[in-house]
């Protein structure tokens, strides 16, 4: 089942009016991390991630988020933020058809699970005082000319609208969020690319009980398609710059079963962390991963840093900028055979399992993306992808590792994330069948008389598909998620597609 649409509806369009950057401090319990405004940590000169907390250390200079595809024309599509500079096709915030960014958008907004659920406890009390993060949650904005819904909230009484007064409330996966939404934009990185419509949501968030996991942050990337054209081959890819104290002497490597790459010292002392320097883990969770791959911050073909879509989009889909793909052994540049993953380290199935480290000659900073897909996404649709960038204190060496992301993935794979809160309250008094039903299948509907009609609507309210007039059926929609069925006849219920 879909389990990560369940909920989620956001609306955002593109910009060409760049906002003013900006990025925001998170304490955690092991480190602090610097969110940027656009999706993704380290802002201009401030590093990605400290630690300890106040230490002045770091451990991960910038993660990004890329997106790339091919456009209905046959177009290379690359929405990406530079991992050396701040250039970014992304652009921060919502924008309306005349690509004008509203001047009281806020940044981040940031949310608790106990605000939430005193919200949802006491919206009817005597005396109760919404809190602002509540009442300003943009799943109801109030601006001119922009998408009202911009953010997932629980829809209790499952009319499509937000409505704190009457007990609506964000939804939050963890303990606490903040939420950034961005999109591609016409200010854009490269020359000839026009925008395509695409958004990105990221929801950073820790567990429930954050002492659990005091070194994960999760983030749900929610990418949606506003466009008017299905994208091909689309993927997205988590961007690490990893920087562990003094970066010269850093490695990397792929844990193929945990969709995770890794950022750690290599043997002996760091001459800033010593011998007790932290491990970098950045992964997929929802999905397994495709690819991974490294670049160095020179020009240098094959293996420097992206500067054309094309060498964004090659990366992505696990090729060096010359077009060759990564092969397995040395350096990945020479070997043979073709690889997925770079420096696998024994856990990529696909050759055998077979060990593959990075070369002790190749030490120094470097860049790492693994990437999920490829995909179509059709015009309208949303994809949704949940991962983590994880702090492993104490030198870990691979099986501390993978002991680590073990956990991580099974605390994730054991908690419903997309339901944990309560379900949207609907009338029942219409029959659906059957239910849960298969994506584009057909799905029936008891109780009507020949005169009713009834539609299947997004959680945003928008109609999908109805039936034909004295016909008890349609088609479900084509994409996993929750819908909201509606009746003429004043039913209404929840339809799950799987």
């Amino acid at each position: 089942m879909g389990r990560f649409l369940t909920f989620f509806a956001l609306f955002i369009t593109f910009s060409n009016v760049v906002a003013q950057d900006s990025s925001q401090l998170i304490a955690l319990k092991l480190n602090t991390v610097e969110l940027r405004d656009n999706g993704g940590l380290g802002f201009g000169n401030k590093p990605g991630m400290e630690f300890p907390t106040g230490s002045k250390h770091y451990a991960l200079n910038r993660l990004d988020f890329w997106v790339t595809g091919i456009s209905a024309s046959g177009d290379t599509i690359a929405a990406v933020s530079n991992p050396f500079t701040k250039q970014s096709t992304w652009v921060e915030g919502p924008t309306n058809a005349l690509r004008q960014h509203p001047a009281n958008w806020t940044s981040f907004h940031n949310m608790t699970t106990s605000m939430a659920n005193t919200h949802k406890q006491d919206y009817k009390k005597s005396g109760y005082i919404m809190p602002p993060a509540i009442k300003n949650w943009p799943a109801s904005y109030k601006n001119p000319g922009f998408p009202s819904l911009l953010a997932p909230f629980s829809d209790v009484n499952a009319n499509g609208e937000y409505n704190p007064e009457l007990g609506d409330y964000p939804f939050v996966p963890g303990n606490r969020q903040w939420l950034t939404l961005s999109s591609d934009s016409l200010s854009r990185q490269f020359a000839g690319q026009n925008s395509q419509g695409l958004e990105l949501s990221v929801m950073w968030f820790t567990p429930e009980k954050e002492d659990s996991f005091p070194g994960t942050l999760f983030y749900r990337t929610t990418l949606c398609n506003r466009g008017s054209q299905a994208i091909q081959k689309l993927s997205v890819s988590a961007v690490a710059d990893f920087g562990i104290g003094d970066a010269s002497d850093d490695f990397m490597a792929t844990d193929v079963k945990h969709n995770a790459i890794l950022g750690f010292n290599g043997p002996g002392s760091d001459n800033v962390y010593g011998t007790s320097w932290p491990g970098v883990a950045v992964g997929w969770l929802s999905e397994p991963a495709t690819h991974s791959i490294y670049f160095l911050n020179t020009t240098d073909a094959p293996h420097g840093k992206p500067e054309y879509k094309g060498d964004y989009f090659l990366l992505s889909k696990g090729y060096w900028k010359t077009a060759a793909p990564l092969s397995f052994g040395n350096s990945g540049l020479d070997g043979s055979p073709v690889a997925s993953f770079v420096y696998s380290n024994g856990s990529d199935p696909s050759v055998g399992f077979a060990d593959w480290d990075e070369p002790a000659g190749n030490a120094g900073r470097q860049t790492a993306l693994i990437s999920v897909g490829t995909l179509t996404l059709q015009a309208g649709a949303c994809h949704v992808v949940d991962g983590h960038v994880t702090i492993i204190p104490n030198a870990p060496d691979s099986a501390v590792f993978s002991q680590q992301l073990a956990k991580v993935s099974s605390y994730y794979k054991g908690t419903d994330f997309s339901l944990r809160l309560a379900k949207p309250i609907v009338s029942t008094n219409v029959e659906l069948y059957p239910n849960p039903v298969q994506a584009s299948a057909t799905v029936n509907v008891e109780g009507l008389s020949p005169r009713d009609a009834f539609g299947i609507y997004s959680m945003t309210g928008v109609l999908l598909t109805q039936n034909e007039k004295g016909v008890n059926q349609c088609a479900a929609p084509t994409f996993p998620g929750i819908y909201i069925v509606k009746c003429t006849n004043g039913g209404t219920t929840l339809l799950l597609v799987q």
